[in-house]
């Protein structure tokens, strides 16, 4: 397994400002599952919660660059493992992305 990282990043959870115990439990599974993500690539985790969400939502970021969703939870009843591997299938997709950028730039030079 082959995982790019750019400074660590950071990872943000979004959890509804009003939450039943479906969303306390979707947040745990979810939390697990961003916790062995950002120990895999190094990087921070912060949590908020927001108005007008209707389920949990993961964003990334590195330094200087913008947030990207990486996993929303709304209609999933995942498991840690298979929300883990959908973070991960979009963190690399993110990685891949900013490498070609990245190589393009040096190219351009």
């Amino acid at each position: 397994m082959i995982i790019v990282v750019f400074n660590g990043g950071r990872f943000r959870i979004c959890i509804p400002l009003v939450s039943g115990i479906r969303i306390r439990e979707r947040f745990r599974t979810v939390g697990r599952a961003v916790v062995r993500m950002a120990e895999t690539v190094g990087a921070d985790i912060e949590v908020s919660q927001k108005k007008h969400l209707l389920s949990v939502w993961v964003y990334y970021t590195r330094p200087g660059r913008e947030w990207s969703t990486v996993y929303f939870d709304y209609g999933k009843n995942w498991r840690e493992d298979e929300v883990f591997s959908s973070i991960k299938g979009e963190f690399d997709r993110l990685s891949s992305h900013q490498e070609n950028l990245i190589i393009h730039s040096e190219r351009v030079r």
